[in-house]
């Protein structure tokens, strides 16, 4: 076909213009109904990809509602080339702050942040076309010049968990007796710094250990509770009330070894003794101390610790599950460079790793980690599956290894 034609062949890329106010209301309306319906990571993804995208459109003179596909297709094409864009946002106390954002854009990330413009222009009462040639045209391009393969979060197997794990921690803080002959600032500040560390090598212990063996993701770890817990003559289980893949809650029991169960107790046992001991320093009679009711029967199983070595309420944030990791890993002695590729998804893909070695198979993964899509463990699994495959099994066949019977 002559060269001429092919504009014929693509439908026009300005859209009618909208009217501002229906889609103020249509916004509007959107946000009403729909504040339920998205997890809150969801929503910080929706939110963050729009800003990005309305301040790349401010930036080149573009309009962002509604889109024309050739703007679309030139922001894809921005963002792969790792163009830097600064975006106005706010601060976690609500002030605002301008970032930069900038880097190399990975076709899984770009295909997001599409799916965050169509969902603006449908909450908007927008007509959006995805299927355009002139974004279709420059994402395949994109995929093919950078591939479709996904960065994976290195693995924390069982070895390795172990190794990681702190020694047992003492039923108490270990204050030294010569702190009481210092300053009361100065014995403080010791006693603090102690229940700090022993409180943090308790819960990180019993997190580690749940992380693994739940094959939870960070979100749903944190959000794990104390009444989730379901102690029976079958053992002890904990529910897992909502996931990633399953926002409404049905949720799924997970199975807990001795070893974890006794972290866990150690844990929530540190959790009560630091409340009593907070009532006691409040001056509280003994009796009072003793009568207070427990503050782990319900709450988060996973909680914040202050400085001031007191543990608090809230649940810890899931943000600093790869912190714990990577600093036990440190600690551990485990390669600078494996400590660095953790992430708060090793344990789930440890775990998962762990399992196919043990002759698990993927549909006994995706059972025991939640997954829909066998894709995904698939990936994980990836090279166990190739060094057990059947290339694998034939070299060790025609080199003596293997008695032609399969793995065993």
């Amino acid at each position: 076909m002559p060269p001429d034609r092919l504009p014929d062949l693509i439908a026009p890329t300005t859209p009618p213009a909208a009217d501002p106010d229906a889609v103020a209301r249509n916004l509007a309306r959107h946000a009403e109904i729909s504040a339920d319906s998205y997890a809150a990571n969801t929503k910080r993804a929706l939110e963050g990809d729009t800003r990005l995208f309305q301040a790349w459109c401010a930036g080149h003179g573009r309009v962002s509602l509604p889109a024309e596909p050739r703007t679309v297709g030139d922001f894809v094409a921005a963002m792969a080339a790792g163009e830097v864009v600064e975006v106005e946002s706010r601060d976690r106390h609500g002030r605002p702050r301008a970032v930069t954002l900038g880097g190399v854009r990975r076709p899984a990330t770009i295909g997001r942040y599409l799916a965050s413009i169509a969902h603006l222009h449908r909450a908007a009462g927008l007509a959006f076309d995805r299927a355009h040639p002139e974004i279709t045209q420059r994402l395949r391009g994109v995929r093919r010049r950078l591939g479709v393969r996904q960065r994976q979060a290195r693995g924390l197997c069982w070895d390795e968990i172990l190794r990681m794990l702190p020694g047992d921690p003492p039923d108490r803080p270990p204050y030294e007796p010569l702190w009481e002959r210092l300053r009361s600032d100065e014995r403080g500040a010791l006693k603090a710094a102690a229940r700090l560390a022993w409180l943090s090598d308790l819960r990180d212990r019993a997190l580690l250990l749940v992380a693994y063996e739940t094959l939870c993701r960070r979100a749903e770890l944190v959000a794990l509770r104390v009444e989730h817990l379901h102690r029976g003559a079958d053992g002890v289980t904990v529910f897992v009330e909502r996931a990633k893949n399953d926002p409404e809650g049905e949720g799924r029991h997970r199975p807990l070894r001795r070893r974890t169960v006794a972290a866990l107790d150690a844990w929530l046992a540190a959790v009560d003794w630091s409340e009593r001991e907070r009532l006691r320093q409040d001056g509280r009679s003994r009796a009072t101390v003793a009568a207070a009711p427990s503050v782990v029967a319900s709450g988060p199983l996973f909680r914040s610790i202050h400085r001031a070595g007191r543990v608090r309420d809230a649940a810890l944030p899931a943000s600093r599950v790869p912190v714990i990791l990577k600093r036990l890993g440190t600690e551990a002695g485990l390669d600078p460079e494996a400590v660095a590729g953790l992430s708060g998804h090793s344990t789930r893909v440890g775990a998962a790793q762990d399992l196919r070695r043990s002759g698990a198979s993927v549909l006994d993964l995706q059972a025991e980690g939640g997954w829909r899509d066998p894709r995904m463990p698939g990936r994980y699994t990836a090279r166990i599956d190739a060094a057990h495959g059947a290339m694998a099994r034939l070299a060790r066949i025609q080199e003596g290894e293997d008695d032609g019977q399969g793995d065993t």
